[in-house]
């Protein structure tokens, strides 16, 4: 006996549980399945985003960076340390609990907004009937839905490097730079995506020496380039050795005494062979739709490696709906808002942008229909009173593209808001 839903939402990510969310909220039976699990088996709705990725990131540079702030920045207010340590134990400990309360706290919002959450994987297994889609929840038991509207929002899984799979203890993917439980003595990185930077970042401050190797001949080159500058002299003052233009050759993993240790061969921008001994590895080259097991041919899609779909006849019925993850290369934002102002019949969609500075300028614009761009770049120190408490500039680039389309074009790099 299958149970009947007006919409069902496969994965429970950012895309995921906020779809589910709002379809309940307008009045569609609505259901969510997802297959993160936690420590003792229970959900752990969020995606990628919530359990390996934006949220447990986010935790460890805020700890990474109390540790640099009493290392190196409590003596020039007069504030004197000794034998300062790091638990790193601990700091993954409270990394976690984090993850944790975010899981939780989506599961609350599925239960005050009557979403029936399923835990486990969710596969289609045919077209139902009377026109809806058969969908098998494989968990604990198996259960079988019907939904007359679906929702694909199964995310990502990170990219592995050929002849380098994950084993997520020397060779690792974010999820295993996540849980790295000792500080590493020498630390490498293929790939400056972002999450890869932001575990750079972490290990860097807590004293590991870190290599990026990048084979683009520019840093982050899918970023604005006024914004990828900025970033680069960050990470340079942070003390990360970045190499651009490199060629990865082979990697091994091996024994060097009582330790393991990952070889990494490539040709620098010069053209010189550079052969690098670290403790670990960290692939950020990108990410893979995480589609397997969804049987997604048993109702006539075709995927693309794009997470892209070809629905044939079902296209038209547009009763199936992915949920793409657009990364503009966005880094840590401010206070930024855009939204629909208003809709009148076909009229174009009026767009307002607005960002507040951290030096108290502010930014905003309007483009109404067609193609718009506005800009606002903001430098200078963030203060309080008048008085400079960090040296972070603001950068804010917004660009809307077309009416009507909802990827609009964001980049950001400076710092949270208090």
């Amino acid at each position: 006996m299958s149970t009947a839903f007006d919409v069902i939402v496969i994965g429970a990510g950012p895309g995921g549980y906020i779809a589910a969310i709002r379809a309940a909220q307008l009045g569609f039976k609505t259901a969510c399945i997802d297959d993160w699990t936690r420590a003792g088996g229970k959900p752990a709705p969020g995606g990628t985003c919530t359990n390996v990725g934006c949220i447990p990131s986010k935790a460890l540079l805020q700890s990474s960076e109390n540790y640099e702030h009493a290392a190196h920045g409590f003596a020039e207010h007069g504030i004197g340390l000794k034998d300062l340590s790091i638990d790193v134990q601990k700091m993954v400990g409270r990394k976690q609990a984090v993850v944790k309360q975010n899981n939780d706290g989506i599961l609350y919002l599925f239960k005050k907004n009557k979403v029936s959450f399923f835990h486990g994987r969710g596969s289609f297994v045919k077209v139902a009937a009377d026109g809806g889609y058969e969908i098998k929840v494989a968990g604990a038991t198996e259960e079988t839905l019907v939904g007359k509207q679906i929702i694909i929002a199964t995310g990502s899984n990170a990219r592995a490097l050929p002849g380098a799979e994950f084993d997520e203890v020397n060779i690792l993917s974010n999820d295993g730079a996540l849980r790295i439980g000792a500080v590493p003595k020498k630390l490498a990185l293929i790939g400056s995506g972002v999450i890869g930077l932001e575990m750079g970042s972490v290990w860097r401050r807590l004293g590991a020496d870190v290599t990026v190797l990048e084979g683009l001949p520019t840093f982050l080159g899918a970023v604005d380039e006024q914004i990828a500058k900025e970033a680069k002299k960050s990470f340079d003052k942070q003390g990360l050795k970045i190499e651009l233009g490199v060629k990865i050759g082979e990697i091994k993993t091996g024994k060097k005494g009582k330790e393991s240790k990952v070889s990494v061969a490539y040709t620098n921008a010069k053209g010189e062979a550079v052969a690098l001994d670290v403790d670990k590895l960290i692939v950020s080259i990108g990410r893979v739709p995480n589609t397997i097991g969804l049987n997604a041919e048993a109702v006539g899609l075709q995927l693309g490696d794009r997470l892209q779909f070809d629905m044939g006849g079902v296209q038209n019925e547009a009763r199936i709906t992915s949920l793409r993850k657009v990364d503009w290369g966005s880094m840590r934002a401010n206070f930024f808002v855009i939204y629909p102002v208003d809709t009148l019949a076909d009229m174009p969609i009026t767009y307002l942008a607005a960002f507040r500075a951290p030096d108290g300028y502010e930014f905003q614009g309007y483009a109404n229909g067609g193609a718009g761009l506005m800009t606002g770049l903001f430098g200078g120190n963030r203060t309080r009173n008048g008085v400079t408490i960090a040296k972070d500039g603001a950068i804010v680039r917004i660009r809307l593209p077309v009416a009507h389309d909802w990827y609009s074009d964001i980049r950001f790099l400076g710092w949270v808001l208090e």
